[in-house]
C-alpha cells in the first residue's frame, strides 16, 4: 500500500503535495516494495521497520546540522536493534513470525515504530522549513527530534 493509499485509509487528507513530499513518498514506497512485496498485516513490524530505516536515511541525507552526531547515533542504534531482533527480516526468523501469537506484543511494537516514523517525518519537515513544525519556532531541528523521540 502506498503512503497516499495509507493516508486515505486512515482518513487523512491527500491534498496537493509539494514536489519534495511526492518524491520522498515515492522513495519510501520504492524502498519498501523492493525490500519485501509482502508488506501485509502479517509483516506489520517488518514493513514499519523498513519505513523507519528509509526515514532515518532521509533524515541523514537531508539534514543541515553541523557537528551534531546524535541523529547518526540514533540511526545506528535503531539499525543495531532491528538487525539483532530480526525486525526487518521475513520468514521464520522474523520478529513478525515470533510474535504472531502475541497480538498485544505485536501491536505495541507496531505502535512504537509508527510513533518513531511520525517523529522522523516531523523532523524532515522541520529541516525543510515546512510550516506547523516545532523546529520552526527557534529550537534546532536536532533538539526537537530528541524531544519527540524521547517522549
Amino acid at each position: 500500500m502506498s503512503t497516499t493509499q495509507h493516508q486515505v485509509a486512515k482518513g487523512q487528507p491527500s491534498g496537493p503535495k509539494s514536489q519534495y513530499e511526492a518524491s520522498r513518498e515515492a522513495q519510501i514506497d520504492a524502498y519498501l516494495a523492493g525490500s519485501d512485496s509482502r508488506a501485509t498485516d502479517t509483516a506489520a513490524i517488518q514493513h514499519r521497520t523498513l519505513k523507519c530505516h528509509a526515514l532515518f536515511e532521509s533524515c541523514q541525507s537531508n539534514s543541515n546540522r553541523s557537528g551534531d552526531d546524535w541523529l547518526d547515533k540514533m540511526s545506528a542504534e535503531f539499525n543495531w536493534w532491528s538487525l539483532g531482533i530480526g525486525a526487518a527480516k521475513g520468514g521464520h526468523s522474523s520478529l513478525d513470525y515470533r510474535v504472531q501469537t502475541r497480538e498485544d506484543v505485536r501491536n505495541t511494537l507496531v505502535n512504537l515504530l509508527e510513533s518513531l516514523a511520525t517523529s522522523l517525518n516531523k523532523y524532515i519537515d522541520a529541516v525543510h522549513g515546512h510550516p506547523n513544525t516545532r523546529a520552526n519556532s527557534g529550537a534546532s531541528s536536532s533538539a526537537w527530534l530528541k524531544c519527540a523521540i524521547l517522549r
